[in-house]
């Protein structure tokens, strides 16, 4: 996926998972956050804690709040 830019919308438990996981593979990855958790976001990083490895890791990855506008047309849908 050379120079892919993904924008990954929500900021939860899923979202964040998914953003860390394109980051680490070298791709461009912006989450879409509101409020609070885009705060969080943008002054901590995404933090992720596995209880089984006993790790911890943190990371830095955009976070955009402006705005966004999905359209499609409904027979684009499955």
């Amino acid at each position: 996926m050379d120079n892919a830019r993904i924008l990954v919308i929500g900021a939860g438990v899923n979202g964040s998972v998914c953003a860390v996981s394109l980051h680490n593979a070298g791709i461009d990855a912006t989450v879409f956050a509101r409020g609070k958790r885009h705060e969080e976001l943008r002054d901590q990083g995404i933090i992720i804690e596995d209880p089984f490895k006993n790790t911890r890791s943190v990371t830095k990855v955009p976070a955009n709040r402006d705005g966004l506008l999905l359209v499609t047309r409904h027979l684009s849908l499955p």
